[in-house]
């Protein structure tokens, strides 16, 4: 019996079990490797149901056994009572990609929605970058510009965004864009890249301020369909997004609206006809900000 122990650094905050699989002198390392990513693949979704079905565990080709072990042989050579006990990880690194596509998962960010990005962007993308999650202090290394092609920050609150990136993170985070860079902004971080916002004037939870990132060239305001309520989710729900011809339900909770500018693309409106979907270039980069939740199922 082969006993895999799976770790996930990249996922914050998720308990996964260890996978079990049988194998025999006849079992080939591409047969383990197959039962291996099949075993984990059923135990995430366990974990994690609204995870994205595509395709067949082995062609998703999360985890790779190959940097404990070689072949087969090395494997029975580490038999301890008919048991071996390896660390599976992620088989792309950001140590073994040109390319890595950032999901910020620190301060702000809502778990789910960051367990929900990482989950599409990594079956999606995963084959050709490295998708991994991090920190604000990531935006303090030397040289993390180089290696990145996109910044994605997802659903959470705008203003410990404002407090944890203030500053030089921000910048940083601005100039990347600015020099050809990518940001996509779910929810709270489309409130957060735009020049300014207006949140819940009135209320408790009023925000009239300036944002330091200013990739949307206006004022983002929202809420714009219902009050946003994290304890009770009463304003939460789904709702017609209009893409051209075709009308999608999507997640929506607290999300803004963009007004009308000519340097900005609409991608797509809510049925109230406000822009819940933009993008545009900053300097020599782009933006793509969305007020509702494509992430979530």
């Amino acid at each position: 019996m082969l006993t895999v122990k799976c770790e996930f650094p990249l996922i914050m905050k998720m308990q996964f079990p260890g996978i079990t699989v049988r194998i025999d002198k006849k079992t080939t390392f591409k047969e383990l490797q197959d039962r291996v990513f099949a075993e984990t693949w059923n135990e995430s979704r366990r974990f994690c149901p609204h995870m994205p079905n595509h395709g067949e565990p082995s062609q998703i080709s999360f985890f790779d056994l190959r940097n404990e072990v070689e072949n087969m042989e090395k494997i029975w050579e580490r038999e301890k009572e008919g048991i071996v006990e390896l660390n599976v990880r992620f088989r792309k690194s950001m140590d073994e990609q040109d390319k890595n596509i950032l999901i910020f998962g620190g301060y702000g960010a809502d778990e789910y929605c960051v367990e929900q990005t990482f989950y599409i962007f990594q079956s999606l993308f995963g084959s050709k970058y490295g998708v991994v999650i991090v920190e604000e202090k990531y935006f303090d290394e030397d040289f993390w510009e180089e290696k990145t092609v996109m910044i994605v920050m997802p659903g959470g609150e705008d203003c410990k965004y404002l407090e944890t990136l203030q500053g030089e993170r921000n910048r940083r985070i601005q100039n990347f864009v600015l020099g050809g860079g990518k940001y996509l902004g779910f929810c709270a971080a489309a409130y957060y890249a735009g020049k300014s916002i207006i949140y819940g004037p009135g209320t408790p939870d009023e925000v009239i301020a300036d944002r330091p990132l200013a990739f949307f060239p206006g004022t983002v305001t929202g809420p714009h369909l219902a009050p946003y309520n994290d304890e009770t989710k009463s304003g939460a729900r789904a709702t017609v997004i209009r893409f051209h011809d075709i009308s999608l339900p999507l997640y929506y909770h607290g999300g803004c609206s963009f007004p009308q500018h000519h340097s900005v693309e609409v991608i797509a409106t809510y049925s109230t006809g406000e822009a819940a979907i933009v993008q545009g270039r900053a300097g020599e980069g782009k933006y793509l900000l969305s007020g509702v939740h494509p992430e979530i199922r």
